[in-house]
């Protein structure tokens, strides 16, 4: 709003002084409002069962799911950002993805963080180049497979935005870092800290970023879709 009103006067379209900034509310953010997240137990089981043979010929029809939600879950990329992804953006060896300026919702380039664990999910399915995120038509477009595989994993529903959600308030509750979750999810430490903050505890956390495609893990899945 003040930025408005600056612009207004410098173009001549509003006398000086006409404004009392001092009345001019801020919008504010309503903290913890409409934040809706996975618990370790409900992301683990949505990978499960989209690994999981779902078709009358055996075969995980929701695995091409599986990169956007790993990479939406533990490293908090926006959808849109998943779906303009490259693999030359994803490097592993030096444990980060490039999210390029012109692909980012703030135009503004950043590295977000590949934990041990999204390394484990990527890994196999890595390649040089090309689309991170190619996903089947079969079924509907994204929102509904999302819906369907919400309900096949015993959810009320897909949560809006909830994989970023979810990354941002297990990550802050890990690192017990706002600005640094701020800069690696591309958002305002403000709010990071008004909306994220203690939404979790550093136990969740941990098993949650310990959600792992390996057998020896437990309450996961594996990349070749058996329960473990």
């Amino acid at each position: 709003m003040r930025q408005l009103v600056r612009h207004a006067v410098s173009n001549g379209w509003l006398t000086k002084g006409v404004v009392d900034f001092e009345i001019v509310e801020t919008p504010r953010q309503t903290k913890g409002a409409a934040i809706q997240i996975f618990t370790a137990l409900e992301l683990g089981e949505l990978l499960r069962q989209a690994a999981l043979p779902n078709d009358e010929a055996g075969e995980a029809t929701d695995a091409d799911l599986i990169p956007f939600l790993a990479i939406g879950a533990f490293a908090g990329l926006r959808s849109m950002e998943i779906e303009r992804l490259d693999w030359r953006q994803v490097d592993l060896a030096q444990g980060h993805i490039e999210i390029k300026a012109m692909n980012a919702k703030t135009a503004a380039r950043r590295l977000a963080p590949v934990t041990d664990n999204l390394k484990a999910w990527l890994t196999p399915i890595h390649r040089k180049t090309g689309r991170v995120f190619e996903m089947s038509t079969a079924g509907g477009g994204l929102t509904l497979r999302l819906q369907a595989l919400a309900k096949r994993a015993g959810l009320n529903g897909w949560r809006k935005n909830g994989l970023r959600h979810s990354f941002i308030s297990h990550r802050v509750a890990a690192v017990q870092n706002v600005a640094q979750v701020a800069l690696e999810c591309g958002n305002s430490p403000a709010i990071i800290f008004s909306n994220y903050r203690s939404l979790v505890t550093a136990e969740e956390a941990k098993k949650y970023f310990g959600l792992s495609p390996e057998p020896a893990a437990e309450n996961v899945v594996s990349l070749e879709g058996k329960a473990v």
